[in-house]
């Protein structure tokens, strides 16, 4: 693979949707206005999806300049692979990042990598949110609403970013998680 600079930022995709459901008085099914109607109508579906690209992941070094800077960039080793490219990804012993494809600069000097690359990004986030929300109307002042809502519903897990310091003997390797397990909550309103 060849190391090629990049500034391209993610790709997102972003869903979010509601849909009354067709049950109740005014709609196609159990439209009647006695207990079936007020059972099964006024539910609405809601649902938030998310997905991205992974971000640029930024590679540092530890500064060995007399500079006001923190960090340096490593050297890039051309024609070694960035990335291990080989199967399903388990970060208890794989890196995300091969160590090879970058070496400390020497003291005194600058590193040669670039910022970053197009091919080296951070995992991919997927999330998928769905919510049921029923409106009850009592008379006409009095609303009671039951919602119930869940988060990262597939539970997926999406890998937080890899140490990108090629000084740090954690180089190339993910040690955190991006996103929360899945939850759900349930509220009820009245309005008067």
């Amino acid at each position: 693979e060849k190391a090629v600079a990049t500034t391209d930022v993610p790709h997102v995709l972003a869903l979010a949707y509601s849909y009354e459901l067709p049950f109740g008085p005014g709609k196609p099914w159990f439209n009647n206005s006695g207990f079936t109607g007020k059972l099964f109508g006024g539910w609405t579906f809601t649902g938030i999806h998310q997905y991205s690209t992974g971000l640029p992941i930024v590679l540092t070094a530890n500064n060995t300049l007399p500079l006001f800077n923190s960090t340096l960039r490593p050297n890039v080793v051309y024609g070694v692979p960035l990335r291990f490219d080989g199967g399903d990804f388990d970060p208890a012993t794989d890196r995300w990042i091969n160590p090879a494809a970058f070496q400390a600069p020497a003291p005194l000097q600058f590193g040669t990598a670039s910022r970053s690359y197009g091919s080296l990004r951070a995992p991919n986030f997927y999330n998928e949110n769905f919510g049921l929300l029923k409106t009850i109307r009592f008379h006409e002042r009095y609303v009671l609403t039951l919602r119930g809502e869940f988060f990262n519903v597939f539970n997926r897990v999406v890998f937080g970013m890899p140490q990108a310091n090629i000084s740090n003997t954690n180089f190339g390797r993910i040690t955190s998680q991006a996103n929360t397990p899945r939850q759900g909550q349930v509220a009820l309103r009245f309005e008067f």
